[in-house]
């Protein structure tokens, strides 16, 4: 909760307009996808796309180990759905990571996931080998106009479980999402 001190409180507001997203980052380094945020799911796809009125919050810290050989880090997704239960994806063993420090900074990354939904308290594993994919593009002249796109395939039938909308154009990934509330990401 964020409360305001000082010549000026927030006591006479109700609680839900006191939370707030705060992010948190460490200095980017080299060979590293960093940040976290909100993304609005204007056009969310998949069985778990979610519900339009909530967005849909994101982490990623990804490294890689001193030798430079084997990435290593955790991407969650937490998606709400209409029923009120939150579906979370979570990496869980990396396949591979990308990164591109040109000009424009871009990652890729490709990890197996874990997909769970939380309703009430209670747990229930929904997959256990999704194909998770992340997308990011690191525009160093704006943290408001970073780029990130998230695609889960099932592992059970290949089926799309979510994506927030990333399309490849031209040999190039573009995003027809982008981080619209808040939230920033570093490549390194």
């Amino acid at each position: 909760m964020v409360v305001a001190t000082g010549n000026h409180t927030n006591e006479a507001q109700p609680d839900g307009d006191k939370t707030a997203l705060v992010v948190a980052m460490k200095l980017v380094t080299k060979g590293t996808v960093i940040g976290g945020g909100t993304i609005d799911p204007s056009a969310p796809a998949g069985t778990y796309s979610g519900d339009l009125s909530e967005d849909v919050t994101f982490s990623v810290g990804m490294q890689y180990n001193k030798s430079g050989t084997n990435p290593q880090g955790k991407i969650t997704l937490a998606i709400p759905q209409t029923d009120g239960s939150i579906v979370y994806v979570k990496s869980n063993s990396i396949s591979s990571m990308k990164v591109t420090v040109a000009t424009d900074k871009t990652a890729t990354i490709y990890t197996k996931a874990s997909i769970y939904r939380v309703n009430g308290g209670v747990v229930t594993t929904l997959d256990g080998g999704a194909t998770l994919r992340m997308d990011v593009f690191d525009n160093v002249a704006s943290t408001t106009l970073d780029e990130v796109g998230f695609t889960v395939l099932s592992s059970k039938t290949s089926t799309l479980a979510y994506s927030n909308r990333w399309v490849l154009e031209s040999s190039v990934w573009k995003t027809r999402t982008q981080l619209l509330l808040s939230g920033s990401i570093g490549i390194g």
